[in-house]
């Protein structure tokens, strides 16, 4: 699946990583929408505290849940000429960078 960021850059969602987000993540499961969303148009992008040249975090906040009020996180990582999305997960916040 190809998202389009929310600079306007391909963002891919593969079936290996989509199978792995609902596999180790359970609560996203009939959430697959909200990961798009939250890539097109964020609330928050933060850079990552580990990589933060090459990783990227997108946060949207989502009122409805199963877990109820809670952000999406999707982590992307992005090469020079490549996205794509790492995982997905909910959040209580936002991380903020160190």
């Amino acid at each position: 699946m190809m998202l389009r960021g929310s600079e306007g850059q391909s963002v891919r969602l593969t079936d290996e990583r989509l199978h792995h987000i609902l596999e180790r993540h359970p609560e996203m499961v009939g959430m697959e929408w909200a990961i798009a969303e939250t890539v097109e148009t964020p609330d928050a992008v933060v850079a990552s505290r580990t990589d933060p040249d090459r990783i990227s975090e997108y946060y949207k906040w989502f009122t409805n849940t199963v877990r109820g009020g809670k952000f999406i996180r999707v982590v992307v990582c992005s090469n020079l000429d490549d996205a794509f999305v790492l995982t997905a997960h909910m959040a209580r916040r936002i991380s903020k960078k160190r």
